[in-house]
């Protein structure tokens, strides 16, 4: 049965279509009653499937502004109902009204929201076939996530159950532990025990024997040093034990040779005493034998000297090392006994002096020269021998003669030999030879007040020269010899003073030990202004010497004067003008002729 058809009209509809029709909104009413419980169970599915989901204000499902914009069936049936009952009171408040047109109204009315419900229904019916699917997916869903659950439940539970099984095995071997750990531990502290008291044995002992092996050490240190003061002792004792025995023979070949000459002169009185009975006439007087001796020994020694240390020691030739080794050590052996023989010259015989004062000087330089440490076992004989010659001691006389015929020996007392000699040559030499044995400073002061007295002359400067002295100053030309510096500069000054070996002494003079000595002083803080000017005399006069500037840059010189120059002040003028010419000679600061002569006036 058609109803939208347009042939149709509500007025021609008859009681049979009417009852049909009735039937029809019955049963349309049971559809959406249906659909309706439907949709409220697909609600409160949906609701008891997502709790999780919360609405936030302002923010709703698209489905509940759907379902929010199209009214339920149970609202369509009330506005229904709620039509027909005002429509029945409308009936009963109009009254009568012709039955065919109030039908044909009511039919029209039915047929016109009979319309809209179909439409109604049949967006419902989309939208619930939508939200079917979409509760279907859900469904789904949720499926999966309870099974997801469901093996993430599993594995909890697989996981749980394992983890309980390896927390079990885990105790059981942490107790396990415990209990080796402990066991350990006791162990350990019992060998711990025993190792501290073994520890404590050892320290005790160690201490024991380190108290034991202070001792000793202290022993041993005082043995050694009472070893090497016994040493020295000895070695003292034996040189000492060396000159007696040397000195010994000395005297018992003296004693001899007084022996000979007393018979001697026995058999030449008795003879000379038969001659006289026989003949009346006395011999002519004939030489002395001691006085033969001592001059065969001067000359000896003075070829000695010529021949085999002068010239070794002076012009430095190439010789063999056996003999220089030889000639030391006979140096060595004669020295100590010509010693002896200077104690027992009488004065009378002044040749013999210079030629064992030159022995004695050319000796002293062969020993030094090549063996420095040879001086130390010579000590003894250094000090007799400066001693001798700073004062002689009594000689007994030789030809003192008593009445009886028998020989007297009378002291006599050297008062003009060696140092204090009358003879330049014999004085230059002793005070050369004290200043290489004593160390006695009066003394020394005493040879340094007489060698430059004794300077002013040429012929000592001469024998300077012949005896190459220079050397002999150098060691008390040091910054720690404070008492003998300006003495032996005084030396150096008086001997670069003009004269005839001005030349040689400065050749003497330019090699690096020299300048090495000069240096020390120039750096020394509390050198004396004097002694500084002496000494740029010095240097000024070796400056001109082209073959000096090599040991004047090598060693620093130039620094040390230019130093020294700012350093100088107004009332220093002499000083720095001799400065100024040492820079100048060494081509350091060229100064002009016209500055030269400014600083000159």
């Amino acid at each position: 049965m058609d109803y939208s058809s347009s042939a149709w009209t509500p007025g021609h509809l008859s009681s049979p279509e009417r009852r049909h029709y009735n039937r029809a909104l019955k049963e349309m009413y049971k559809i959406v009653k249906i659909s309706s419980k439907r949709l409220d169970a697909a609600n409160e599915s949906m609701r008891m499937l997502t709790p999780q989901r919360k609405s936030r204000p302002g923010n709703h499902d698209v489905t509940d502004m759907k379902y929010s914009q199209s009214p339920s069936p149970s609202q369509l049936q009330h506005d229904y109902i709620s039509r027909n009952n005002q429509r029945q009171k409308s009936r009963r408040q109009d009254g009568l009204i012709n039955e065919d047109a109030a039908n044909h109204a009511d039919i029209q009315d039915v047929y016109v929201e009979l319309n809209t419900i179909s439409k109604r229904l049949q967006k419902e019916n989309e939208i619930l076939k939508e939200r079917e699917h979409e509760v279907a997916l859900r469904e789904q869903e949720v499926y999966g996530r309870e099974r997801m659950l469901e093996e993430q439940e599993e594995m909890s539970r697989t996981v749980h159950n394992e983890s309980r099984s390896i927390q079990k095995e885990i105790a059981g071997r942490w107790k396990q532990l415990q209990e080796d750990h402990k066991c350990q531990l006791q162990e350990m502290d019992s060998l711990l025990k025993e190792r501290n008291k073994e520890i404590k044995r050892m320290k005790a002992s160690f201490d024991t024997l380190k108290q034991a092996n202070d001792s000793l050490r202290k022993q041993l240190t005082s043995a050694q040093e009472m070893n090497s003061k016994f040493e020295s002792q000895a070695n003292n004792l034996q040189r000492r034990l060396q000159n007696i025995l040397r000195k010994q023979e000395y005297d018992e070949r003296v004693k001899d040779v007084e022996k000979l000459t007393v018979k001697e002169k026995i058999e030449a009185e008795k003879s000379t005493t038969k001659e006289l009975r026989e003949g009346g006439k006395l011999p002519p007087r004939q030489h002395k034998p001691a006085t033969l001796v001592f001059d065969m020994l001067g000359q000896l020694l003075d070829w000695i000297c010529e021949v085999h240390l002068r010239f070794t020691n002076t012009t430095q030739l190439t010789t063999n090392h056996q003999t220089v080794t030889l000639t030391r050590e006979k140096c060595c052996k004669i020295l100590p006994q010509l010693v002896e023989v200077i104690g027992q010259l009488p004065p009378v015989c002044v040749k013999i002096h210079l030629p064992c004062l030159q022995f004695l000087y050319w000796s002293l330089l062969q020993i030094e020269s090549q063996d420095v440490s040879q001086r130390a076992s010579m000590t003894s004989t250094y000090r007799r021998l400066g001693e001798e010659l700073f004062k002689p001691s009594a000689v007994r006389s030789i030809d003192g003669e008593s009445a009886g015929g028998r020989i007297a020996a009378p002291e006599r007392p050297k008062t003009g030999c060696f140092f204090k000699s009358p003879s330049i040559h014999s004085r230059f030499l002793s005070c050369l030879i004290i200043l290489r044995t004593l160390t006695q400073v009066d003394h020394l002061a005493h040879v340094f007040d007489v060698l430059r007295s004794d300077l002013k002359d040429d012929r000592c400067k001469e024998l300077f020269m012949q005896y190459r002295a220079t050397p002999v100053f150098l060691s008390f030309l040091k910054p720690s010899n404070k008492t003998f510096n300006n003495m032996a500069v005084d030396i150096y000054l008086q001997m670069a003073t003009e004269s005839v070996v001005l030349a040689p002494f400065l050749e003497s003079c330019s090699n690096e030990a020299w300048f090495r000595c000069c240096l020390s002083l120039l750096k020394s803080p509390s050198l004396d202004h004097k002694l500084m000017e002496k000494l740029s005399i010095i240097l000024q006069k070796l400056s001109k010497i082209r073959s000096n500037k090599r040991l004047f840059e090598v060693l620093g010189f130039s620094t040390i004067i230019q130093e020294l120059v700012h350093s100088c002040n107004h009332d220093d003028a002499f000083l720095a003008l001799n400065f100024r010419s040492i820079l100048f000679n060494l081509n350091v600061n060229k100064v002009s002729p016209s500055q030269l002569k400014s600083l000159l006036s």
